[in-house]
């Protein structure tokens, strides 16, 4: 499957869900699947699967936005803490049929930084309202091109990530040609800290 094939799929796809999933397959490539209403990358990035669809929800909180992008990880949550996961906003959910977590927001970077205030909820690291008040933080700081160093790593645990953070590039910055995701050697985030990393078990 080409590139091409994917854009040529999207095409048709409103601003609002379009935007998000042409950003995804300029970091990530051509995806593993190309529907009419959906695009699917798997095993990228942090993320064991990552599904882009044509359709949107339009939300209110922390600030007028769109949500079409849906990411997921391997991740175990205790019977006694699932409960947050309906708490905090950010479009999460939990499979226990599949011990999967997943997020569904206006890109990448809002789901990262809602499973990882997630995890730090699971881990009695974070209240509710706290992990509520840096979600609405860090949402807007990403919409203002200030990307944190929660939306470009997932760090179970809440220990947070070491290093330098792989820079998220604007818009501008590829229309001007500059490309910091692959002008820029990163860290990258083992496997085992998300597909098949799990609370109960802590590996």
């Amino acid at each position: 499957m080409s590139q091409r094939r994917a854009l040529d799929a999207i095409r048709s796809w409103p601003a609002q869900s379009r935007d998000p999933a042409s950003w995804i397959l300029h970091v990530h490539g051509e995806p593993d699947h190309c529907g009419s209403t959906e695009l699917v990358w798997t095993d990228v990035g942090p993320w064991k699967r990552v599904v882009a669809t044509r359709s949107y929800v339009e939300r209110e909180s922390p600030t007028p936005h769109t949500a079409s992008v849906r990411s997921f990880i391997d991740y175990r949550v205790p019977v006694e803490r699932r409960s947050a996961v309906h708490e905090l906003s950010g479009g999460l959910e939990f499979d226990p049929t599949t011990d999967e977590v997943s997020a569904c927001g206006h890109d990448l970077q809002a789901n990262l930084l809602a499973i990882n205030l997630l995890d730090e909820v699971v881990a009695d690291a974070l209240s509710i309202d706290e992990a509520r008040r840096r979600y609405a933080g860090g949402f807007l700081d990403a919409l203002q091109g200030h990307p944190t160093a929660d939306q470009t790593e997932f760090h179970p645990g809440g220990g947070g990530p070491t290093g330098e953070p792989t820079p998220v590039p604007t818009r501008d910055e590829l229309q001007d040609g500059h490309d910091p995701i692959h002008e820029h050697q990163g860290p990258t985030v083992p496997r085992g800290k998300t597909n098949g990393w799990s609370r109960g078990t802590g590996q």
